[in-house]
């Protein structure tokens, strides 16, 4: 077992800031270095948010998606902690496990419902595509009283597992399709067997991927293979632990006893933060606000890093509490949205990007590596629009998004004078697929500059849903690499920075030839030339696959054709004169 290191489980009079002083409190398991945010999340008209009895997950737009017990069932909150939106009114009193799964054709909200003895597959707009009840097939039930599933996670196959926390102690797999495939568990405190399974976690930290079960009722984890069969115990460490969640190698362990646990790639301990030291408020549904303190947990059920880092911490509270613990390290770890940047300057290194990322396939360079070159910059021309030619497809005419869609909505930007704006709602995406295509699109990033590197004036071009040219605020804006405007994302850097001012109208223009597939094999992968301002950034580059942040992109096969797609990271960016051609 690791060695247990500073923790916050000191006397309350030491863990919190002198009266009269402004001082952010700071929580630390090892190398891991939190700073107490209050009041981080926005509460909807100045009203308690209501029993938090379930989880936070995000999507790869960096929005993070909050369970509450009212019909607010989930909460939607952009990165700085203001609420957007709410959704599930039909889900009220239940929502208890989230996880946010992407596949071929976006990104899917799964859901476990204590109460109503079911599990749903959503849009991340709340529209169910999917929805099964007791796994009566498994032969372990004869009714649906009996059936209380608590977690949900999801494998890169697609085998789903819910967990039955509150019910009969059983974890069930599925296929893709929702199909039962077996059950495992049962309750028992031997190896295998399970006391309330009530967290589930995919662990991808390293192959072959294994399920991790956070077996409450016998104070543990257990560690199964996908097929069900049981490998190890972790133990020896934690109270009432209610699930997990995963970045860099590290755990956060939720504890519903009062604090949150963190452990190393080896599942050994690193530490406990937030250690609560009064035992009668521990593990309390009913503690009064008043009873809060800054830097100490009370129930925590749910503990998740968004995209830079930061740990979003729920407890288990009859008014609703959530705190954000904003990731610190030695210089400043800083972050935006789905896809964080950290900055780790120092004296000898000012670069910004990351060194723990994978190497490219170049052997040269890690994926937004800190000490990648980034691109000269070239003063474009004079702005000018293309008008589109007979043959284009107007995809936006600067009279409405009616060809956009969000979920199974019209586009639901703003559209005014001539433009879209990105407004919170989610990205959009072309009711019709393309395939080899001329793309022209003309975008302006906000003339009020806030936030700065990947934060400032974020967007995305996404072809056939999953080839990401980067929209970015590039001017005077620094930024790892092959995260400038212009960029593959992830992939490869603009030759140089032909990026205008904040506020002022810019164009791509794009030559894209699809990736060709042979059944499951790449017969050619897809190649794009791009054109910024009239200055040309890629020429006939090759995607190494689909877009990832922090890891190596990689193909799956895909339709020929597939929508065109815009994101929505959090910044108010504007975009007109859209228009496209079959090639």
């Amino acid at each position: 077992m690791a060695t247990l290191h500073l923790l916050l489980a000191l006397p309350l009079a030491l863990c919190l800031p002198s009266r009269g002083v402004d001082e952010a409190l700071r929580l630390e398991a090892g190398p891991l270095k939190f700073q107490w945010v209050k009041d981080h999340f926005e509460r909807p008209g100045g009203a308690e948010l209501g029993n938090t009895h379930g989880v936070i997950v995000s999507d790869s737009q960096g929005f993070l998606y909050v369970n509450t017990d009212t019909e607010k069932a989930i909460m939607v909150y952009d990165r700085d902690g203001r609420f957007v939106r709410a959704f599930g009114a039909d889900l009220a009193g239940g929502v208890h496990g989230m996880v946010v799964n992407q596949e071929k054709d976006g990104e899917y909200l799964y859901v476990a419902h204590h109460a109503l003895s079911e599990w749903r597959k959503l849009t991340l707009d709340g529209r169910t595509v999917m929805k099964r009840g007791v796994p009566v097939e498994s032969g372990k039930y004869e009714s649906a009283a009996q059936f209380h599933p608590t977690s949900i996670a999801v494998a890169s196959d697609g085998t789903i597992f819910v967990a039955d926390g509150y019910g009969s102690h059983w974890v069930h797999r599925y296929d893709s399709q929702g199909n039962w495939l077996s059950t495992f568990g049962g309750l028992g405190s031997e190896m295998g067997r399970l006391n309330c399974p009530h967290g589930l976690l995919v662990d991808k930290r390293r192959a072959p991927e294994t399920l991790l079960v956070a077996d409450r009722g016998n104070h543990r984890l257990q560690v199964f293979d996908l097929e069900g069969r049981a490998l190890s115990i972790v133990e020896g460490m934690f109270r009432l632990p209610c699930s997990m969640q995963e970045r860099d190698g590290y755990l956060a362990v939720p504890d519903l006893a009062g604090r949150v646990t963190i452990l190393d790639k080896d599942n050994q301990l690193v530490g406990h933060i937030g250690d609560n030291p009064d035992e009668s408020l521990r593990a309390q549904n009913g503690v009064p606000r008043e009873r809060w303190r800054d830097g100490v947990f009370i129930a925590p059920h749910s503990a998740h890093f968004d995209s830079a880092g930061n740990l979003m911490v729920m407890d288990w509270n009859h008014l609703g509490r959530i705190n954000k613990l904003a990731r610190l390290a030695d210089d400043a770890v800083q972050g935006a949205g789905a896809r964080a940047e950290t900055r780790q300057a120092n004296d000898k290194d000012e670069g910004v990007g990351y060194t723990d990322t994978p190497l490219l396939p170049d052997g040269q360079w890690r994926v937004h590596d800190k000490h990648r070159p980034v691109p000269r910059v070239v003063t474009p021309g004079e702005p000018t629009t293309t008008p589109p030619p007979a043959d284009a497809i107007v995809l936006f005419d600067g009279g409405d998004a009616s060809r956009w869609r969000n979920g199974d909505k019209d586009g639901t930007w703003k559209v005014e004078s001539g433009w879209m704006e990105v407004n919170g709602t989610g990205g959009i995406e072309t009711k019709e697929g393309f395939g080899d295509c001329q793309l022209h699109l003309e975008f302006a990033t906000p003339a009020k500059v806030e936030g700065d590197g990947q934060g400032r004036g974020n967007s995305g071009l996404f072809l056939m849903q999953r080839y990401e040219v980067q929209i970015l605020d590039s001017y005077q804006n620094r930024t790892y690499a092959d995260g400038q405007c212009g960029a593959l994302y992830g992939q490869l850097p603009p030759m140089v920075n032909a990026s205008r001012a904040p506020g002022e109208w810019q164009s791509y223009d794009i030559l894209f030839k699809a990736p060709r597939f042979d059944g499951a094999k790449l017969v050619s992968p897809a190649r794009v030339t791009v054109v910024h301002n009239g200055v040309v950034v890629q020429w006939e580059a090759e995607f190494l696959g689909a877009t990832a942040h922090r890891a190596v992109a990689q193909y799956a096969p895909h339709p020929a054709e597939l929508p065109i797609g815009l994101q929505d990271h959090g910044n108010p960016l504007r975009f007109r004169n859209i228009w496209v051609r079959r090639l």
